[in-house]
């Protein structure tokens, strides 16, 4: 048996109030990074919707409740959770706008497009050869530094590793 992993989904997404996706609250870059780290581990990546491409659209929380009541629980359960953005203006979940604006592009940043299907194709090398199984696999982590890294040893066969950095890097570090 095997874990579902992801970076983004429509829970995550969907409660940040303006429907924000990963590489909007980061950077292109750190997605592209922590991506690796998802697709080349053994367990079944999740790929939420435009994640693969970078999409700017938003993914917003929305519904359409017939029951009033339903109505006004879901318009005082997201003003009490997100107090702070009511001089800010973000779309009601009852706001037809909030589904109309979560529909994705038909493109979204090719390099990062590009990215995914690099490490798509990597995974399934990896997986065709035997070498992604958590049979030695070994993972450490620099937190100080933000990195990642684990190693897959196998024997008798080259080891495979992954390392990524997912934070920029102190002022006084020099990475040789």
């Amino acid at each position: 048996a095997s874990f579902v992993l992801a970076l983004q989904n429509h829970d995550v997404v969907g409660n940040d109030p303006h429907g924000r996706r990963l590489h909007q609250l980061t950077s292109p870059e750190t997605q592209k990074a922590a991506a690796a780290l998802i697709l080349l581990y053994p367990s079944i990546p999740l790929l939420f919707m435009g994640e693969e491409f970078a999409a700017d659209s938003p993914f917003r929380f929305f519904a359409d409740f017939g029951d009033e009541h339903l109505r006004e629980a879901v318009e005082l359960g997201r003003a009490h959770e997100y107090p702070g953005h009511q001089g800010t203006p973000f779309i009601s979940p009852l706001d037809p706008r909030a589904f109309s604006e979560s529909k994705l592009p038909a493109r979204g940043e090719s390099s990062v497009f590009e990215w995914y299907r690099a490490l798509i194709r990597l995974r399934k090398a990896w997986q065709s050869e035997g070498s992604l199984t958590p049979r030695g696999l070994a993972v450490n982590h620099f937190s100080e530094y933000g990195v990642f890294a684990f190693q897959y040893a196998q024997h008798g066969k080259s080891s495979r590793l992954v390392v990524a950095r997912l934070r920029s890097l102190p002022k006084m570090f020099t990475l040789y």
